[in-house]
């Protein structure tokens, strides 16, 4: 299992993902236009927190559309 932290924004997303041990095995700024194809590389069964703010919204609901 992973764990992504989200931290949104208007133009972009700072992503940290961790494993379970808490490695980080990856931490990244996507461009917001780049962030549908991000999704569909992630496992169904990721765990996934992102702040709670104006510019999470949007994709809150793309997410949710995609089963996380």
């Amino acid at each position: 299992m992973i764990y992504i932290g989200m931290d949104v924004h208007k133009d972009s997303c700072y992503i940290t993902v961790i494993d379970a041990e808490g490695k980080t095995i990856d931490e990244k700024e996507i461009k917001t236009e780049d962030i549908d194809n991000w999704i569909k590389t992630l496992d169904k069964e990721s765990k996934i927190a992102m702040e709670s703010s104006t510019a999470s919204k949007p994709l809150y609901h793309v997410m949710k559309e995609q089963g996380f």
